[in-house]
């Protein structure tokens, strides 16, 4: 417990005494010198903290100080206060981060697990009203590789967010598509002449370009960069003109 303490934030002497606390009840402040062997300024320095923080309530009997530790669901609060600080931070660092690579960044991965990945990012990336889009969308292989269930969920969560989901895919993958019929809001999907087919599917979202190889076991190579996300988006949609429903 001592470990965790400190990982979510709370100094070492913080976490001593909050544990000291957790195990002592409501006592004066002396109690929790004694029970660390700390100097007193050192404990008082670490109350002031863990008060600070809201895991810790002061009382004053007969001109003594008593401390108490607050419900522990009080570190959950905090952590989930931190996380959500944090996720309204990232869209600031990934766009420093952006504009400091003046080159495409290239990534490589494997497995289904990549391909759920990318598709959680697209979810991350994207805004209500932005569109996904994907080239040479194969029904049964990219079912097998999602799952059910993780297929499922990245579509409740796509439609959620108003996300629209544009994609081409084959003639002959027609009759494979039919799992994605419940999800059909805010979805299109049309098809090109088996002659196009390739054993890749591209998908584009946001400044985004992932490549899906179906070999035996799934390659995924992600380019990060607004030209090449640019310059795929004109070839869908120069494709998207010649497609049927």
């Amino acid at each position: 417990m001592y470990r965790i303490l400190k990982q979510i934030g709370l100094t070492s002497k913080e976490a001593e005494a909050y544990e000291a606390l957790l195990r002592l009840g409501e006592v004066p402040v002396s109690e929790i010198v004694r029970e660390t062997g700390d100097h007193s300024q050192i404990i008082y320095r670490a109350i002031d903290g863990l008060v600070a923080l809201g895991l810790v309530a002061v009382s004053y009997q007969q001109h003594r100080k008593f401390v108490k530790a607050e419900d522990p669901t009080t570190l959950e609060r905090l952590e989930e206060k931190r996380l959500e600080e944090l996720r309204l931070v990232v869209p600031e660092l990934l766009s420093i981060q952006r504009q400091a690579h003046n080159t495409s960044i290239i990534r490589t991965s494997k497995g289904n697990e990549a391909i759920r990945a990318m598709r959680l990012d697209s979810l991350e990336r994207l805004k209500a009203g932005d569109c996904y889009y994907a080239i040479g969308a194969t029904g049964d292989r990219y079912l097998e590789a999602m799952g059910q269930y993780y297929y499922e969920q990245t579509e409740r969560r796509r439609i959620k967010k108003k996300i629209q989901r544009k994609m081409l895919s084959y003639d002959n993958q027609r009759d494979r598509w039919e799992y994605a019929k419940p999800y059909k809001e805010l979805a299109e999907t049309r098809y090109l002449p088996e002659s196009y087919t390739i054993p890749a599917t591209t998908n584009i979202h946001a400044d985004v370009v992932t490549i899906i190889i179906w070999d035996d076991i799934p390659v995924v190579v992600t380019i990060e960069s607004k030209a090449i996300a640019e310059s795929y988006l004109h070839y869908f949609h120069m494709l998207w003109q010649i497609a049927k429903l």
